[in-house]
C-alpha cells in the first residue's frame, strides 16, 4: 500500500495503523514536503484495520483498511 502525503515546513506528522482492539501495528514519522512511503501489507493478517494521520498532534485523517488474502 502506497501512502502519499504533503506536509509544510515546521510541521510534524505521524501515520499509524491500528488493529480493531486499538493496538498500534505500524507507525511512520512523516517528513516535511511532498513524499510517500510503502506499508508492507503482507505483514498484516487478513482483516479490518484503522489508520490515523496526525499533523502537529492534530488528527487530520482516519479511515478503515481492509486486507483480503
Amino acid at each position: 500500500m502506497n501512502v502519499v502525503y504533503s506536509i509544510r515546513e515546521n510541521e510534524t506528522g505521524i501515520f499509524e495503523i491500528y488493529d480493531l482492539l486499538g493496538k498500534s501495528l505500524f507507525r511512520n514519522l512523516l517528513t516535511t514536503g511532498k513524499n510517500s512511503f510503502i506499508v508492507n501489507a503482507t505483514e498484516l493478517n487478513a482483516g479490518i484495520y484503522t489508520y490515523r494521520a496526525y499533523i502537529n498532534d492534530k488528527k487530520i485523517s482516519e479511515d478503515k483498511i481492509v486486507i483480503i488474502k
